[in-house]
């Protein structure tokens, strides 16, 4: 029971980091790496990071990259 409660967390915590890579190439453009990690799970396009719970497309548009919006 708690092996498969600790897995979860692990799971969760790498959900998280894999998040926090790809808003990281959102944000400074790195298409490379976006659209490396849209081809191996395009589920990274709904994910949300911060508080605010900001989408890829928002950091995009924020951060004036038009090539990920135009992607996203």
């Amino acid at each position: 029971m708690g092996q498969n409660q600790s897995s979860c967390v692990v799971g969760v915590q790498k959900k998280k980091k894999e998040n926090s890579v790809f808003a990281s190439a959102v944000v400074n453009g790195e298409m490379e790496i976006v659209e490396s990690m849209v081809e191996d799970d395009v589920g990274v396009l709904d994910s949300t990071v911060g508080r605010a719970k900001l989408s890829p497309l928002h950091l995009a548009a924020a951060n004036g990259r038009i090539e990920v919006v135009i992607l996203a």
